[in-house]
């Protein structure tokens, strides 16, 4: 998960970007999506994630996905 977490911010500095990593729970990472990156921060952080190390197991899939994504809206409000 560090390594992803790594990976996923050094992706969004690189790129330029106003989103940003914000916190990490467990296996979970919560990003600042800043207007109008949402495709390009989304990518990034996916290929992240799902590559951050290659392992001889196959990895769960969920959805037919290796991770679940969710957009909301502030986190503030998202939790309150």
């Amino acid at each position: 998960m560090k390594i992803a977490m790594i990976r996923a911010y050094d992706a969004l500095q690189e790129a330029n970007l106003g989103s940003r990593l914000i916190l990490q729970i467990h296996d979970e990472l919560v990003v600042e999506i800043a207007p109008g990156e949402e495709k390009q921060a989304i990518a990034l952080v996916k290929d992240a994630m799902e590559h951050a190390v290659t392992m001889a197991v196959p990895f769960g899939r969920i959805d037919g996905h290796r991770f679940r994504l969710a957009i909301g809206g502030p986190l503030i409000r998202s939790v309150g």
